[in-house]
């Protein structure tokens, strides 16, 4: 029945979104929200569209047996179960988007730091061979200043 499966869903997803991810790389944080991006736009939605449906149709129903002095139509699953767990389920949603997202630019950020002392590093280590080359030539002269000048056209 429709109401029971928006509980389950509501209820599934609640407690997979409430799980702490070990994403280790900033491949796997992408994935990570890409995939809830397409949970939220297609998956969600047809979820979503079910829920006011079966409200609906239970409204109809409510409505039609008071109208008819019939006993009040009592389902298996109460609108406000689904409607709870339909609530406690976006709360969860908005708590893991700020958390992946917030996850996501810290390892933006930490990659971006990780090139640029790469960067860094290949520029030092080509100097350092370029003078250790200098040196390995062997430098002559006879005073201070003679060594100087030769340092200095290298």
């Amino acid at each position: 029945n429709g109401s029971q499966e928006v509980l389950s869903f509501a209820e599934t997803n609640r407690a997979r979104l409430e799980q702490q991810e070990n994403l280790a790389t900033t491949e796997e944080v992408k994935a990570a929200v890409d995939e809830f991006g397409v949970y939220m736009k297609d998956t969600k939605p047809a979820m979503a569209a079910k829920r006011a449906e079966t409200e609906g149709i239970h409204t109809t129903l409510v409505s039609s047996k008071r109208n008819n002095k019939r006993p009040e139509f009592m389902p298996d699953v109460p609108p406000s179960a689904f409607n709870d767990a339909w609530e406690a389920l976006e709360e969860v949603e908005q708590g893991y988007e700020r958390r992946i997202l917030d996850k996501y630019l810290a390892f933006q950020s930490a990659d971006h730091a990780v090139s640029k002392f790469d960067a860094k590093k290949t520029t030092v280590n080509t100097w350092l061979d370029e003078k250790i080359a200098v040196f390995d030539a062997g430098v002559t002269g006879t005073s201070v200043p003679e060594i100087e000048a030769a340092l200095e056209v290298h």
